[in-house]
């Protein structure tokens, strides 16, 4: 359901807000991470879903096909509730290993992103909050089991596996940004706005992958590479000053991962976060905003910042481009 989703968001937003909402948050978060569990995963992908491409189409009527999507979306979110509770809980329901029940809900959750993707069918504020999500159970402090409670993984061990999931996903949805470039604006600043807090996040927190393995941090850089050189002009020229910050970035304030990320955009823009909000139905206004926010943190990430923000940084190099290069 996706109310599981936006719960898993609200209550990791509570925990990490400035002033946070413990123990309430955190008993709420582990009454849901149980049931979660406790429900039964959703189906495997059919094998006619992983050789889906863009132009195909699944058998049947419209109605039909628009239901069978409609399922797949369903399954991925709840795939990734279900995914974010083992990775809470730090244990897989009824025993065996955890890295093992992992490991196959990724693969099913990717392989479903990645078809959405391919014909078009990612819900930007879904994929939004579910980034969200990702971020939060990085910066999320391990959980303490209670007395009696079965052995759990390593929190060191989960952090990795939460990783690893962020990656993916990031990964799977990267090809939409240069697709949804050559399409109407509105859907494109919608995937926009749900990706500029993982561009900030990753340009100033991105010492939270350092548990990834090289070739799987090379993936992640890669796939910003690739939403960073897909964005239209529109966004790459607006990038050479500070970009007015929208309504979907000023509603982030007081989440605490990205506080380094906000405050840096507040002191680029000479105030507050929100001081020169665009409009809600200004669409082209919206990709210049999302789309050069977006640029410039990954810019910063690659070493090679714009000009207004390079006093900031602290940032290395003269003009490198994407691919990105890492903080250690």
């Amino acid at each position: 359901r996706s109310d599981n989703l936006d719960a898993l968001c609200g209550y990791m937003r509570a925990l990490l807000a400035p002033a946070p909402f413990v123990p309430t948050a955190r008993d709420n978060l582990e009454r849901l991470c149980r049931s979660l569990v406790s429900e039964k995963p959703p189906p495997p992908p059919s094998a006619a879903l992983a050789s889906l491409g863009a132009s195909d189409a699944p058998p049947g009527s419209g109605d039909a096909i628009a239901d069978a999507w409609a399922a797949e979306e369903a399954r991925w979110e709840a795939g990734l509730c279900r995914l974010h509770a083992l990775l809470h809980l730090r244990r897989p329901a009824g025993g065996g290993s955890l890295p093992s029940a992992v490991a196959q809900l990724r693969r099913e959750l990717l392989q479903r992103l990645r078809a959405c993707a391919r014909v078009g069918r990612l819900k930007a504020t879904r994929v939004g909050t579910a980034l969200l999500v990702c971020i939060g159970s990085l910066h999320l402090p391990p959980r303490v089991g209670g007395e009696g409670e079965p052995a759990s993984e390593p929190a060191a061990a989960t952090e990795a596996l939460a990783a690893e999931l962020l990656k993916g996903i990031v990964c799977a949805i990267a090809p939409a940004v240069p697709k949804a470039a050559v399409g109407p604006e509105r859907p494109l600043a919608a995937l926009l706005a749900a990706l500029a807090p993982l561009a900030l996040w990753s340009a100033h927190s991105n010492h939270r992958l350092a548990c990834l393995a090289p070739e799987a941090r090379r993936e992640y850089a890669d796939a910003l590479a690739q939403i960073g050189n897909g964005l239209p002009a529109s966004a790459r020229s607006a990038a050479a000053s500070p970009p007015p910050v929208s309504g979907a970035l000023v509603r982030l304030v007081g989440f605490t991962p990205l506080d380094a990320a906000l405050a840096s955009e507040a002191r680029a823009a000479g105030g507050s976060v929100g001081g020169g909000s665009v409009r809600a139905g200004d669409a082209s206004g919206l990709v210049r905003a999302h789309g050069a926010t977006i640029f410039a943190a990954l810019r910063l990430l690659a070493g090679a910042p714009c000009a207004w923000s390079a006093a900031d940084s602290g940032a290395r190099g003269d003009g490198a481009q994407l691919p990105l290069e890492w903080d250690e």
